[in-house]
């Protein structure tokens, strides 16, 4: 697992919560939460609340909650490794992009969706969708059989799945599997209107201010920190109210020069962020984060 071994698990809730994650305490080598969840379904706990669970003696497992609130957060459970590599196929490159847990008996894949989907099974594949008003247990949890819940390559940014029904469908068509789970589980309906922040307006920055940004950050480019960068950086123009369309523009452009094969999920990130609700802004890593990577 590298550095996270050395963690406690207040340094876990606040790495889950800085990735964008809600989190809840569970009874220890239980399943079962400590307090009454379906709040947290809505809303992610705060720093003192984190404390109060977790900054203390007694032992705790912890669970981050999926669905929208951590980012339309989807969880593949593998009921075996063998099921997992049926699946990926190759999951070098898999567990390199995303964070990927070692449970009791298989694996753990982190996903985000650019929709709300709600979980469903597919059978034929022994793998579970777990989405929206469900959690997972996480590192360093201890599953009932004492079996501990482990990262295979470290804690990481999950990444952006665009019409994730759609690959799941065509995935499962290619391995001959039967998914009558997920045409029966259409996205989740959402109260009220749609709150989509930042996407006009905004501060427009000028053309020398982001070729500084962008000569600064090129070098530094490189894989396994593009999408702790690409993260990091949003969360300092959200919280200067850079307009989108200049994050996106300065995001594209680094990608350019930096040949980064996946321009597109950074972009699919500026999007992303920029639809979170500004109250959560001031609690996003910056320049803080930045520092943390270059320094």
């Amino acid at each position: 697992m590298g550095e996270e071994e050395c963690l406690d698990i207040l340094e876990y809730a606040k790495h889950y919560t800085n990735l964008g994650l809600g989190v809840i305490p569970v009874l220890y080598r239980e399943k079962k939460p400590l307090v009454s969840w379906q709040e947290y379904q809505r809303r992610k706990a705060t720093e003192s609340e984190l404390r109060k669970w977790f900054a203390n003696s007694l032992a705790r497992n912890i669970a981050v909650v999926c669905g929208e609130v951590s980012g339309n957060l989807v969880v593949l459970d593998f009921d075996s490794p063998e099921g997992y590599r049926r699946f990926f196929g190759d999951t070098a490159e898999l567990e390199r992009q995303t964070a990927v847990v070692k449970t009791s008996r298989g694996l753990h894949v982190w996903l985000r969706t650019t929709e709300t989907i709600r979980s469903f099974v597919i059978p034929d594949l022994s793998v579970d969708v777990i989405a929206e008003a469900k959690f997972v247990l996480v590192p360093p949890s201890i599953h009932p059989s004492g079996h501990p819940y482990q990262f295979v390559s470290g804690l990481r940014t999950p990444i952006i799945v665009g019409d994730f029904l759609q690959a799941m469908k065509k995935r499962c068509q290619g391995l001959g599997a039967r998914i009558p789970s997920l045409e029966s589980a259409p996205p989740a309906q959402k109260t009220g209107r749609t709150r989509c922040f930042g996407v006009r307006g905004g501060r427009k920055m000028a053309e020398q201010n982001k070729l500084r940004i962008i000569d600064a950050m090129v070098g530094h480019w490189i894989p396994g920190r593009r999408n702790h960068l690409t993260m990091y950086l949003l969360g300092l123009f959200l919280k200067r109210r850079i307009a989108q369309e200049d994050a996106r523009d300065i995001i594209s452009r680094i990608c350019d020069l930096a040949s980064d094969e996946e321009k597109p999920q950074r972009l699919a990130q500026v999007a992303y962020h920029y639809r979170k609700d500004p109250r959560v802004w001031p609690y996003m890593k910056g320049m803080s984060g930045l520092r943390e990577l270059l320094c």
